[in-house]
């Protein structure tokens, strides 16, 4: 973990031709460095696991490290199994130093085109990969193909892509000017913090790649002028789910319910099944020796892909990226709405990979006997990003400074625990609800679903936040009535359609 704050700014480069080609060899050494420790890792992985020690030694370290209550021999064996792991992985050259000096001989074959530094993070980056896969948390390694844009990113600002005097620096004489708005105050206020490293990477943006460079700073980003920072000292409740989000805050008239930004056009997106479709039909027919007699694709053919093919996939790609810039502008707004609410926000921690996973159980439609369908939240998720949001309301706390000098964090509340959308906040009674149940009766009264859990979250309690404060939900109840009536009023009910 670093030791200091950073924050990221993010740059577009003026380059001449020859920086450009000079850039994409550098960026090619990256991709086979990479690759090439990727193979390394596998190969002498396999040996590892032909080795009976490293299987004994496996095999005892998942069942000791499972058990939750562990006696003092079973801690002292522990240990003296990670020391006979860290020594069998040190004899098969697995470890990240190791494979850091592999890449130090690699990078002497391609006539040092790059830095030591950007060579050993191409290493750690693979042996990161690597570890995933040892641990299982992955199924595969993915090797990077020729062509495909691949980060350079440095170690430190002292030797190889580096910035100074506002300048991006590198080896035999690279010098590069940042692109920046001269109205862009913030951007130039940036400068006069410490770089920590640089990472270069290029985009495809209308039909033409540009390259950036996002500068790693160290201190807190700048805030700007007009943002507002919640005053309220009142927790304010928020209640996410795949496609919306609903806000409360404790003890007030203020509550908020809105959809989750997608940044998609509907136009947009007709263009985009068109040129889908357009290109998968070019595919197909200049390619019939590499489908089936189903129209399956037949694994290890190698297709010729037409100018029209690439031509309407690069379109495609081009409002993809669109719709992603929109969504990530009015997610940073909607974050903000938040936080103009107040500082202490506490929302469940949901896994929303689990959400997008497909049901197990098999269920029949009781008015055709037809069967259900296993999909569940994936193209929500696919659209709204919840994850992605809930990530920058977070990062956006961070910057914020509460009066007692420490930053603002964003309150996680275990789900299981806590079950907001089962509790009655009247009766503390728990009464287990339907997902379609977006209404739901309390004293006598319909409240919506959402804002009632933002309303519970609000009135969380302990230092894990996993007990509700009855006495206050029942004080603040009718403030939180009349604060629900104007948010539903306000609402946008046709964006809310599933919701409300």
């Amino acid at each position: 973990m670093a030791k200091t704050d950073s924050y990221v700014v993010t740059l577009e480069l003026e380059l001449t031709p020859e920086q450009e080609k000079y850039l994409r060899r550098c960026e090619n050494v990256v991709r086979e460095i990479e690759n090439g420790c990727k193979g390394l890792c596998l190969r002498r992985l396999r040996g590892l696991r032909s080795d009976p020690r490293w299987r004994h030694a496996a095999a005892r370290f998942g069942e000791l490290h499972e058990k939750k209550k562990k006696t003092a021999e079973e801690k002292a064996e522990l240990e003296l199994v990670q020391i006979t792991i860290g020594k069998l992985k040190r004899k098969f050259h697995l470890t990240e130093y190791q494979l850091h000096e592999d890449a130090a001989e690699m990078r002497s074959h391609f006539g040092k085109t790059i830095s030591i530094n950007e060579a050993q993070k191409a290493a750690t980056r693979a042996f990161r990969a690597f570890e995933r896969l040892r641990k299982g948390e992955a199924h595969r390694l993915n090797y990077k193909r020729r062509g495909m844009p691949v980060t350079i990113e440095n170690k430190s600002n002292s030797f190889g892509f580096r910035e100074k005097d506002g300048k991006l620096l590198g080896l035999y004489g690279f010098a590069a000017k940042f692109r920046i708005d001269p109205k862009d105050l913030l951007a130039q206020d940036t400068f006069k913090d410490r770089t920590k490293y640089v990472r270069i990477y290029r985009r495809e943006i209308r039909g033409r790649w540009r390259w950036f460079c996002q500068l790693v700073k160290e201190g807190t980003p700048r805030r700007k002028p007009k943002t507002a920072v919640g005053q309220s000292t009142h927790p304010v409740g928020c209640d996410q789910g795949p496609s919306s989000v609903a806000a409360v805050v404790a003890a007030t008239h203020e509550a908020l319910i809105a959809p989750l930004p997608t940044g998609v056009n509907e136009r947009e997106e007709k263009r985009i099944r068109h040129d889908q479709k357009v290109a998968d039909r070019a595919l197909r027919l200049n390619n019939p020796d590499c489908f089936d007699e189903k129209n399956n694709w037949i694994k290890g053919k190698k297709a010729v892909r037409s100018k029209t093919y690439e031509r309407r996939q690069a379109r495609a790609r081009n409002l993809r990226r669109k719709q992603v810039v929109r969504r990530t502008q009015e997610a940073n707004k909607l974050s903000k709405c938040l936080i103009a609410m107040g500082v202490d926000i506490r929302t469940e921690d949901h896994g929303f990979k689990s959400m997008a996973a497909r049901s197990k159980e098999t269920t029949i439609n009781k008015k055709n006997g037809k069967i259900n369908s296993k999909k569940r939240f994936g193209s929500s998720i696919l659209r709204h990003a919840p994850a992605a949001f809930r990530s920058t309301t977070a990062q956006k706390l961070a910057a914020v400074i509460l009066p007692s000098g420490e930053r603002a964090k964003l309150g996680l509340v275990r789900t299981e625990k806590l079950k907001a959308s089962q509790l009655d906040p009247l009766t503390g009674e728990y009464r287990k609800k339907k997902l379609s149940e977006r209404w739901t009766e309390v004293g006598g009264r319909l409240v919506q679903r959402d804002l009632l859990s933002a309303f519970i979250l609000a009135h969380t309690t302990g230092e894990k936040l996993d007990t509700v404060d009855l006495e206050a939900c029942r004080r603040d109840w009718s403030a939180f009535l009349e604060a629900h009536d104007a948010a539903i009023k306000a609402a946008d009910k046709k964006s809310l359609k599933g919701v409300m």
